[in-house]
């Protein structure tokens, strides 16, 4: 019996023993192919400088070696050490796979890579569901080989809803009475009664007002679908004008108007009850692609020849590739040699010349609307540049991004409460969620200078953002910044321009100089030619701001070096309410 506890204790260790040691070999081969597969990702994605790449492979290879060599050695306790660097290896190599997995993932999608990767492959429309079912008879350019945009355009189809401002203000009171609603209502019942359409399919032997004028090929895409929908025929009456065809609507001239959503802003401007007052019984979306080939420049090489980027900002929620106003215009002027970086901002109500319209005269904002490459055009006109890239966000994705990040720290140099969601913001540094920040950079009626106050506030954004993504705290944020990315941003740089530039910005220990500049401007009313004849609040351009602008932009391209003297704010004169 003695002999036999003898014999057990003794295989029983050895056992115990052996099992050991093979758990520790296999978590070390694991841990090896984990490594080589991060070594893998991080030599695709080709982001970091070499100094990095050899310390990383270094200290891999090390931990590696120290790992295989505790393990294979007999006494518990050092295989018990290998057994956790191997662990901590495949661990570090799983998350590192990970983080630059997303990042990759990130720049193909913002780059549009990734749909002309599907189109090469045949398969665009599943990969990246931009394509419609209604607009499959669109001209496929990705496919010829063209460089392209894809942008968004929702077409609603908008009928009187019946309803006035006065009885979403009733029911907001929960049946309240008096007399002066009684006479209201009186009053109201004198006036010709509205026939509610409540379905498409009911306009069979209607009225559909159309504009014909602007955006004529998605007009023409809308009336098609809509005939469709509608399993009748129908009148169309066309409109010059967008506001003369609403104002056909509320005259009951029309039972129906087709309305891209693109300009519902631009018609609430007019009809401030506009959402009240009718009402959406479809909505249409087609995509459509822009053929930017011919806006190709030479290329660049983004670390070492000067280059601009034009930022602009959407004043839409969801997908950022829809088509409207751009409420943010700023180039950024970026010389990597000397590390300098001007931020020339424009107004949203610079009274410009739309070469996609002829040159005739509208409001920047409104060039957004026609497209990016309508608001590109009509900046190099204005500046006498060639922008090299774009880069696009709408609010969605600039509230997304702010979250992401954990909300940010921005100054402001005075107390004021934004329209945009009520909220209240501190003279001096107030830390914001992303809704916080949007009222921040939309601001403008509280101030004496409008416009003008809000380009500021979004240049203090812009520093706290940059401020936020150099903190520590970006290594734990990191993956929700990458998503937030994916929905949030478009552009056209290369994703290896933007691992150059990280590359390089990690490789160099020089801040960047950035100053800014804003151009000024005289407010004045002016006709516009995007709402006709209608006289709409503009800021005429100012000669001698727009030549500082462009001796700045020169002065960086020539690699001087900027100082606080070339920073200035924009104005205006002669406000008109």
């Amino acid at each position: 019996m003695e002999d036999e506890y003898r014999s057990y204790k003794k295989y029983g260790k050895y056992s115990q023993k052996k099992s050991g040691g093979v758990i520790g070999k296999i978590l070390a081969v694991l841990a090896t192919l984990a490594a080589a597969v991060l070594v893998f990702f991080v030599f695709r994605v080709d982001v970091l400088p070499v100094k990095y790449m050899a310390v990383v492979l270094g200290a891999l290879v090390l931990i590696l070696l120290l790992a295989w060599i505790f393990v294979c050695l007999r006494p518990l306790p050092a295989r018990l050490l290998g057994s956790l660097l191997s662990l901590a290896i495949l661990a570090a190599s799983c998350a590192g796979v990970y983080y630059i997995n997303t990042t990759m993932k990130t720049l193909a999608v913002i780059t549009n890579e990734a749909g002309e990767t599907a189109a090469a492959s045949g398969d665009a429309a599943g990969e990246t569901g931009a394509a419609s079912a209604e607009v499959k008879d669109i001209p496929d350019l990705a496919a010829t080989g063209a460089k392209v945009m894809t942008q968004t355009e929702e077409v609603s189809v908008v009928v009187l809803s019946g309803k006035t401002a006065e009885d979403e203000t009733e029911t907001a009171a929960e049946g309240e009475e008096n007399e002066e609603t009684e006479e209201t209502t009186a009053a109201a019942e004198t006036e010709p009664a509205i026939q509610v359409i409540a379905s498409v399919k009911e306009l069979s032997g209607k009225k559909v007002g159309i504009q014909t004028v602007m955006q004529p090929e998605v007009t023409e895409k809308a009336v098609e679908q809509l005939k469709t929908e509608v399993g009748g025929e129908f009148e169309t009456v066309e409109f010059t004008g967008m506001l003369d065809m609403v104002d056909a609507l509320y005259n009951q001239e029309v039972d129906a108007v087709l309305l891209s959503e693109s300009y519902r802003d631009l018609v609430k401007d007019e009809h401030e009850a506009f959402d009240i007052e009718t009402a959406v019984v479809e909505t249409m979306e087609f995509d459509f692609e822009i053929d930017m080939t011919g806006r190709e420049k030479a290329e660049k090489n983004v670390t070492a020849e000067p280059f601009i980027v034009y930022l602009s900002g959407i004043d839409a929620f969801g997908s950022v590739s829809a088509r409207s106003r751009s409420d943010v215009n700023i180039l950024a002027v970026i010389n990597p040699t000397t590390r300098q970086i001007m931020l020339v901002t424009t107004p949203r109500d610079y009274y410009v010349q739309l070469p996609v319209a002829g040159n005739a005269y509208d409001k920047l904002t409104h060039a957004g609307i026609y497209g990016i490459d309508a608001s590109i055009d009509t900046l190099e006109q204005l500046y006498d540049i060639d922008i090299d890239y774009y880069l696009r966000v709408n609010f969605t994705g600039f509230m997304d991004i702010v979250d992401a990040l954990g909300g940010v720290d921005v100054y402001s140099d005075r107390s004021f409460t934004g329209e945009v969601y009520g909220v209240h913001f501190d003279q001096g540094v107030n830390h914001v969620t992303g809704r916080e920040a949007l009222s921040f950079v939309r601001e403008r009626h509280s101030f004496a200078n409008g416009d003008f106050e809000r380009q500021r506030h979004q240049m203090e954004m812009i520093r706290a953002i940059i401020k936020k993504m150099h903190s520590p705290e970006m290594l734990l944020r990191y993956a929700d910044l990458m998503n937030s990315l994916q929905t949030s941003f478009s552009t056209d740089l290369a994703s290896s321009d933007l691992t150059d530039l990280v590359k390089m910005e990690l490789d160099s220990s020089t801040d960047w100089n950035i100053q800014s500049y804003g151009v000024s401007g005289q407010g004045a009313r002016r006709s516009t030619y995007s709402m006709g004849s209608r006289s709409l609040y503009v800021a005429l351009q100012d000669a001698d701001s727009i030549q500082g602008a462009k001796n700045r932009i020169q002065k960086v391209f020539d690699g001087e070096i900027l100082t606080d003297a070339d920073s200035q704010e924009g104005n205006q004169t002669n406000t008109l309410n």
